[in-house]
């Protein structure tokens, strides 16, 4: 497999990812109160919250695509 198509892979899953692990938050702590969070603390919340999880899931993603398609014959 070329490199493009692990990027788009890993872009895609760590999306993904990202979404789930939000969703599961929000009905962990309630959706109601999560948003009060969030619109009462937006000025004091960092991009980071968002940038680092989403990094942390797309290299675990490339890292599952990888793994998954070692045994691949077809790669370039």
């Amino acid at each position: 497999m070329k490199f493009k198509t692990y990027l788009k892979a890993g872009w895609w899953l760590g999306i993904l990812t990202t979404i789930s692990i939000t969703g599961f938050i929000q009905d962990w702590y309630g959706l109601e109160k999560y948003k009060r969070v969030i619109t009462d603390n937006w000025i004091h919340m960092s991009p980071w919250w968002w940038l680092i999880p989403w990094l942390v899931s797309f290299f675990l993603s490339l890292y599952y695509y990888s793994e998954a398609t070692k045994g691949d014959k077809n790669d370039a």
